[in-house]
């Protein structure tokens, strides 16, 4: 094994930006049927999110 090498990191000068795109995912459990007294909470908070890829999985 050799010897650790320095690493210097030079945080004010950006060299790239990252961009990203916020996701979520929903799944049919039972406190987000219809009949849950939290399934309209849960959607509004779902929809405050304003993802722009939410994906639905149905197991």
């Amino acid at each position: 094994m050799t010897d650790a090498l320095p690493v210097a990191v030079n945080w004010t000068t950006p060299t790239i930006t990252s961009r990203t795109t916020l996701t979520t995912h929903l799944w049919t459990a039972p406190p987000l049927q219809r009949s849950s007294p939290i399934h309209d909470k849960a959607f509004a908070a779902l929809r405050a999110l304003r993802t722009q890829r939410t994906r639905f999985l149905p197991w």
